[in-house]
């Protein structure tokens, strides 16, 4: 049972990551449109931006669920909520930069 909670926990963090990569790779997408002065495709990219972070958020909440309903040891708990806090902030900074920019003032 302990096992199958751990499992889950690194399956979820590993999404975490791939949602956050994806975060990344929107913002850039975003930034390039605009860049090329095509405001419209670049609010379009901005808005999935968001959604992907938002996702991102919705899964290290899952995690965060899994690790304190008994997932690992509580000494290695708040160490591996940390490092997804960490990845997050990077998503969370690719979605300020584009959300907060003068694309969505446009």
């Amino acid at each position: 049972m302990l096992f199958k909670k751990e499992k889950e926990v690194i399956e979820l963090i590993l999404k975490h990551l791939d949602v956050t990569e994806n975060t990344i790779k929107s913002s850039l997408k975003t930034i390039e449109f605009y860049l090329d002065e095509n405001i419209a495709e670049a609010k379009i990219w901005a808005r999935k931006t968001r959604g992907t972070e938002s996702e991102a958020d919705l899964i290290r909440y899952d995690i965060r669920d899994k690790l304190y309903l008994g997932a690992y040891l509580p000494l290695l708990r708040e160490d591996i909520y940390k490092l997804v806090e960490s990845v997050d902030k990077v998503g969370n900074a690719a979605e300020a930069a584009v959300i907060s920019s003068s694309i969505n003032g446009r």
